[in-house]
C-alpha cells in the first residue's frame, strides 16, 4: 500500500490498524511526501504565505519522530530524492500551491487572498513572472515499513 501526500489526513491509530489488517503477511506500507526546498528565497517567501494555513498538518519528520506508522510495523528503509517541478510560474507556483490540500480546503475568500499573494510573489524580483519556465525545488521523502507479526 502506498500513501502519497495524503497520509496526514488519516494518520490515526484506527487507520493504521485497518491498513495493517488489509496488508498481506509481510506486506509493505510506503509513505511519500514532497517537501519544499526553502533554501531558495522565493520558495521561503511562498512558505511565508502558506504556513499560517498549515496548522496541524503533520510533516514527514513529525510522523517519523512520533514512531509512525506504529505497532505492527517495522521500518525497512527511507530515501530522499531532490527534484524540481518545472513549468510556467502560474502552473508551478500558483496552481500547484492552490491545489495543496490545506489551501484547497480554505474558504473562497481566503483561497482568493492566497492566490493574490502568490501572483504578487511571481511578480517580485528576481522577476519570476518574466520567465517562461521556473523550477520549483523539492525533496521527495520516502519511508517503507513492513507489516510484522
Amino acid at each position: 500500500m502506498i500513501c502519497a501526500q495524503s497520509f496526514h489526513w488519516f494518520a490515526s491509530a484506527e487507520a493504521l490498524a485497518e491498513i495493517r489488517r488489509v496488508l498481506v503477511p509481510d506486506g509493505v506500507l510506503g509513505l511519500i511526501w514532497n517537501v519544499r526546498d526553502e533554501n531558495v528565497p522565493w520558495v521561503a517567501s511562498l512558505s511565508d504565505i502558506t504556513d499560517p494555513f498549515e496548522a496541524g498538518t503533520p510533516l514527514p519528520d513529525e510522523h517519523v519522530a512520533a514512531g509512525l506508522p506504529g505497532p505492527g510495523f517495522t521500518a525497512i528503509g527511507e530515501r530522499f530524492v531532490r527534484h524540481a517541478h518545472v513549468g510556467s510560474p502560474e502552473q508551478v507556483i500558483v496552481d500547484r500551491t492552490l491545489s495543496v490540500s490545506f489551501i484547497a480546503a480554505l474558504h473562497d475568500e481566503q483561497r482568493q487572498e492566497v492566490a493574490r499573494r502568490l501572483r504578487a510573489l511571481v511578480g517580485v524580483p528576481p522577476g519570476l513572472s518574466r520567465r517562461d519556465e521556473v523550477a520549483f525545488p523539492c525533496e521527495t521523502a520516502m519511508f517503507a515499513y513492513r507489516k510484522t507479526g
